[in-house]
């Protein structure tokens, strides 16, 4: 039975030589014609069996035409030049036997008139279950049910808040003196500001220590033992680092030394810890507080450095 297809294709087609196919199947099957397409050049014709022997294409009074692909599902062949737009009876041939044939009709060029309905084909596999659905609407509520038996007794509650509290109960006897508590810690504090009537604190571009001021410790067996010391401090240039020691100037000494900082150039305070404190005399002593204008590396003599600053030093 013949089956109409319709493509459209341009007017204007090349004719492109190919060889056929040198030896023939000598078991060929019937071929059948499932779909065509065509382009300007080509036509495309869709089946199965298509490739068990050497493949003759027929297209009205055209052909054989030359074959330039063939698979057993696909034949693709050049259309001949001059070909005028209409439908032409399609004849497909594999192998030499006469039986081995099937025909069709194909549009070329503008549509033509619909071709009868070819027959149904074979139902096709069952395909994979498709994805699953969203879903559906919340149904309308249903008939109350019946009322459920009682449940049985729940878990023990917490306990309530606690109540106002009560009047205060008489005052008791006096009780007996206690022995006396043991002598209070000796205390020791200190507290240093350097701020000027302009608001910075005091400053040195010196590349040695420089004494910012000086204090007396009277020593660990009168004093207690202090457990740090804090500075604020600022720099007023990116390349410039501020350092922060206290000396102990009468048994020349470092009790403790800040590491270098650097807050920019915006003489922003910084919170500078002197670390660990060492080398405390036990008698009265004469201690400096120092600065000193250095780079990263906290040394000094370092050439080229600017004004840095200590707004405050505590001792704790």
């Amino acid at each position: 039975m013949l089956r109409a297809h319709r493509f459209a294709i341009a007017v204007a087609l090349t004719v492109i030589a190919v060889c056929p196919f040198a030896n023939e199947a000598a078991n060929a099957k019937k071929p059948t014609i499932t779909s065509t397409s065509a382009t300007a050049t080509d036509l495309t014709i869709n089946g199965q069996d298509l490739a068990s022997g050497a493949a003759s294409v027929l297209l009205g009074s055209f052909g054989p035409l030359a074959v330039t692909g063939q698979t057993p599902t696909q034949l693709v062949v050049t259309l001949p030049g001059g070909v005028a737009p209409g439908n032409y009876a399609l004849s497909v041939q594999i192998g030499k036997a006469k039986g081995d044939v099937d025909e069709s009709v194909v549009t070329i060029g503008a549509g033509g008139l619909q071709g009868p309905q070819g027959e149904p084909g074979p139902p096709g596999a069952k395909g994979d279950p498709g994805a699953k659905g969203d879903p559906g609407a919340k149904g309308d509520p249903g008939v109350q049910g019946q009322q459920g038996d009682p449940g049985a007794p729940g878990a023990k509650g917490d306990p309530g808040a606690p109540g106002a509290k009560g009047d205060p109960g008489a005052p008791g006897p006096q009780g007996e003196p206690g022995p006396p508590g043991p002598a209070a810690p000796m205390q020791s504090g200190l507290q240093f500001r350097f701020t000027q009537a302009n608001g910075n604190g005091f400053e040195s571009a010196a590349n040695t220590w420089l004494r910012a001021g000086t204090f007396v410790y009277r020593g660990t067996l009168t004093e207690k033992i202090p457990t740090s010391y804090i500075a604020l401090v600022y720099t007023t240039n990116f390349s410039t680092y501020v350092r922060v020691r206290i000396y102990d100037v009468t048994n020349n000494n470092v009790i403790a030394m800040g590491a270098p900082s650097n807050v920019g150039n915006g003489a922003i305070l910084e919170i500078a810890d002197l670390g660990a404190i060492s080398n405390l005399p036990t008698g009265p002593s004469v201690f400096e507080i120092q600065i000193l204008s250095t780079d990263a590396t906290g040394q000094t003599n370092v050439s080229g450095r600017q004004a840095v600053g200590i707004h405050a030093l505590q001792m704790y």
